[in-house]
């Protein structure tokens, strides 16, 4: 039986120091019943000659041009456009492990009818594929908002395979964050909109190297917040079915989230007021993350007096050797033992038999009209 055609969408403005790498990843790809289209948001550098120098070599890669747009209007338009009844987004700057289709295409063909999307987990990887990070695994499948809302367990948008009918059932990733100034939160607000209707499933490997980059949209802390803010408020609009205190813990962690962020640019007003905020809204929580990343608080602190700091101690963190992503294996994951995450993995089990509950409840997946 012929394998599913799966289209990957890749969105791209100004990308030409990152493309290479994310197509290289993505045309090695054991599942190779692909589709591969570009979407140019109006670059103005040299990456559409980088990408038709890979479509002449491949001719699954297509290259789709408009004006600058933003993110969410360029995933949109590689989603009208694919020919797959699946959909695998990546960012221009990140990569794939070479299984990551093929698994995450197991799991969905045996997932059932209301099974749309599969997640993997990811590594937070520096300009050179060096693993910064291992995100944590808490197992979250089935009926997941509630439990997404109050933690983004998948963590970007790189990382999912979904339906394209139900992409295009639910709007397609919002474009109207980039209107409102409140750009950022796309990925999560439209994986958030499929879950009030539809099931998730989980491949329980790195397959995803999430690339952190200092000028990156997702380092702008206040920006950031804001967006995660604004799609919060939209979906809870949208779901007043949804406990309150769902919507404080979420806005709380996010809150607490970008005070490393604000800590690099010597925000230190911006990082304290976020902290006090936390403590206010969920102390007990707040206190064990920052117990838990004390030293990490510490470390931006210093980084943000990079390169004084270098030529003080002669300690570059950026110089420091990573391992690469392609040298871990998938299976190899971050053992959770601390008690920040053993928190937050007590509060999901919590959540479980909320989403259950909800998602029994009359009316709840209907589909909210409105325009996008």
């Amino acid at each position: 039986m012929p394998k599913q055609l799966v289209t990957v969408v890749i969105p791209a403005y100004n990308a030409s120091r990152t493309i290479a790498a994310t197509l290289d990843s993505v045309v090695a790809q054991t599942y190779n019943n692909l589709e591969i289209l570009v979407v140019d948001d109006g670059s103005t550098d040299s990456t559409e000659k980088i990408v038709l120098a890979y479509r002449d070599r491949d001719p699954r890669i297509a290259l789709l041009k408009q004006a600058n747009s933003g993110v969410a209007a360029a995933r949109n338009s590689g989603i009208k456009a694919a020919h797959g009844d699946y959909i695998a987004p990546i960012d221009a700057d990140d990569i794939w492990h070479p299984t990551k289709i093929e698994k995450q295409m197991t799991v969905m063909l045996a997932g059932g009818s209301d099974l749309a999307l599969v997640y993997s987990l990811h590594r937070r990887i520096d300009a050179k594929d060096g693993v910064l990070y291992t995100s944590p695994f808490y197992d979250c499948h089935g009926w997941v908002l509630c439990q997404h809302l109050y933690t983004n367990f998948v963590g970007n948008g790189s990382s999912p395979l979904f339906l394209k009918r139900v992409a295009l059932e639910v709007g397609g990733y919002d474009s109207r964050l980039k209107a409102w100034g409140a750009e950022g939160c796309e990925d999560w607000l439209f994986q958030l909109q499929i879950a009030t209707r539809y099931r998730f499933g989980c491949m329980p490997e790195y397959l995803v190297g999430y690339r952190q980059l200092r000028q990156q949209m997702s380092s702008d802390g206040k920006r950031m917040f804001n967006s995660y803010k604004v799609a919060l408020q939209l979906i809870c609009a949208e779901r007043p079915q949804i406990p309150l205190f769902i919507c404080n813990w979420a806005l709380a962690k996010s809150k607490l989230e970008i005070a490393p962020t604000l800590l690099r640019n010597r925000d230190y007003h911006g990082a304290l007021q976020s902290m006090l905020y936390c403590l206010r809204h969920d102390c007990r929580s707040t206190l064990l993350k920052l117990s838990f990343h004390g030293s990490k608080m510490w470390k931006c602190v210093l980084e943000s007096f990079i390169p004084s700091f270098t030529a003080f101690t002669g300690i570059n963190f950026n110089q420091i050797e990573k391992r690469s992503f392609y040298d871990f294996d998938p299976t190899e994951g971050l053992h959770i033992h601390s008690r920040y995450f053993i928190s937050v993995k007590s509060r999901l089990e919590r959540l479980v038999n909320i989403d259950r509950r909800l998602a029994k409840s009359e009316g709840y997946r209907a589909i909210a009209s409105c325009s996008k």
